[in-house]
């Protein structure tokens, strides 16, 4: 056996947290269909999912906390994806933010 137990259970959760950046880098990166109203949904599920859960080591906290960072680094959210999400006819009411608050400050 290559890896013990516990190091492939680690792999199987760093392949699991960096899924989801995958499965949005590739729908961001599509040349065929419209992407720019998906920045913002995309934006707010990374960071959603870069939340610590009570069942991370603390390997996979560290990394959703580098995660976080790197987001919000890397994402640069500027009016024209908020007014391409607005006027998306699946996104106009912002139903993926999860409070007024959200709401308030992408308006």
């Amino acid at each position: 056996m290559l890896f013990t137990e516990d190091e492939q259970n680690h792999v199987l959760s760093l392949i699991a947290f960096l899924e989801i950046f995958k499965e949005k880098s590739k729908k961001l990166e599509a040349d065929t269909t419209p992407t720019l109203q998906m920045v913002l949904e995309s934006y707010y599920k990374l960071l959603k999912h870069c939340n610590p859960t009570e069942n991370d080591t603390p390997g996979i906290r560290k990394l959703r906390a580098r995660g976080r960072t790197v987001v919000k680094e890397e994402f640069v959210i500027d009016d024209l994806h908020k007014i391409a999400c607005l006027l998306w006819p699946r996104y106009r009411y912002l139903r993926m933010l999860g409070n007024e608050e959200e709401k308030t400050r992408v308006k």
